[in-house]
Parts: C-alpha cells; sequence; structure tokens
C-alpha cells in the first residue's frame, strides 16, 4: 500500500515538474547601460528607464541574457509613459524599443519566419512582449537582450519614462499528448505493481 502510495506521489510530482519546467525570471541587476537613469527594483523584477540628457537615447541591455536553447520563450511586461505628448510633435515625442540580438554580431536574431525580434512603438501605452525562440533561431550564441528609450528631433520635454517588468525566460511545456504518454506510463507501473502484490497474496 505504501509503494503505491509513493508511487502516486512520484507521478504527481513529475507532472508538477514537467508543466512549469525552467520557468527563470531575469534578474535586471545584471544589465548594463545607461544605469544613472535607470532605477532597478533591488530584487531585480524591474526597472524604470528615464530620458537621458546627455546622449541620444537611454539604453538597457545585457549581452548574456539568455543562453542557447533547444526551446525558449521569452516575455516581459511594459509601460511606455509620455507626459504632456502633443500631436504636432510639442511636448513629448518619444520613441521605446526592444531587441533580442546576437551579443557577439550585435545583428537582431530573426524567428524562424524571418521576422526580427524587435518592437517599437512612438506612442505611449502598456503591454506585454511574448517571444517565443525555435532552436533554429538561437542558435549557438549567446543571446542579447536590450531596451530602449529615445527621443525625436521634435522632442523638448525630458519626463517620458519606460517600465520594464517580468522579464521571463521558460522551456517550452511539454504538449498534452506528452503529458498524457507520461501519465499512462505512470498508470500502467500502478497496474502492475498492483497484479504483482494480488498474486503474491493469492499464492
Amino acid at each position: 500500500m505504501k509503494k503505491g502510495f509513493l508511487c502516486i506521489i512520484c507521478l504527481v510530482s513529475l507532472l508538477l515538474i514537467a508543466s512549469q519546467a525552467m520557468a527563470i525570471t531575469i534578474d535586471l541587476n545584471t544589465f548594463s547601460g545607461d544605469l544613472a537613469y535607470v532605477d532597478i527594483a533591488s530584487d531585480g523584477s524591474s526597472a524604470l528607464l528615464s530620458e537621458n540628457v546627455d546622449m541620444w537615447g537611454t539604453f538597457f541591455y545585457n549581452d548574456s541574457a539568455l543562453s542557447p536553447s533547444d526551446s525558449v520563450s521569452l516575455s516581459f511586461s511594459y509601460t511606455f509613459a509620455e507626459p504632456d505628448a502633443m500631436e504636432d510633435g510639442n511636448g513629448n515625442d518619444d520613441g521605446i524599443a526592444f531587441l533580442l540580438y546576437d551579443a557577439t554580431t550585435g545583428e537582431i536574431i530573426d524567428d524562424s519566419n524571418g521576422n526580427p525580434f524587435h518592437f517599437s512603438s512612438f506612442s505611449g501605452g502598456s503591454g506585454t512582449i511574448s517571444w517565443e525562440l525555435l532552436a533554429s533561431d538561437v542558435l549557438d550564441c549567446e543571446l542579447g537582450l536590450e531596451f530602449q528609450l529615445f527621443p525625436h528631433a521634435t522632442d523638448s520635454l525630458t519626463t517620458s519614462t519606460l517600465q520594464i517588468e517580468n522579464v521571463r525566460i521558460a522551456a517550452s511545456i511539454p504538449d498534452a499528448s506528452s503529458l498524457l504518454l507520461l501519465a499512462s506510463a505512470g498508470a500502467t507501473g500502478l497496474l502492475s505493481f498492483r497484479r504483482r502484490r494480488q498474486k503474491t497474496t493469492n499464492n
């Protein structure tokens, strides 16, 4: 009885591990760039970029944010605030950009369809970015991740900010058929154990 119970516990544990494999939150304290204009949370879960008044834009990056993997996903949330932005270009007139690049060459990585892992916006707002990466995309290179906040030529204010939160990477979650196969294998083992136990009892 005890062995059967332990088998059930092991099966449940395997299913939980398989469904939550390799979920990692990236520590933004490991990033470099214009740190005088970046306020990083002590736990590294978020960072607030403000406008760099000395240079053209604020850049926040990590040349080895991700290591190669057979299949991973990258996701993060952002909030781009442009107080006093005006349609005629006066006031705040800024943009943001996020990109995933080869840390050796500096080139932006493409997805499996040939589209670059690059996002840009010139309007205030918030959202979540989610990029699915395949082995053919990442090859054997170290992957860099960069966040940018930059002004347009007509920008006359320096109060725009970019908030980055919950930057996460994760191994691909096994599909339903894989989980079913694992569960079937566990169930078969339990049935086999019960049959052996009954046979031993009868003898």
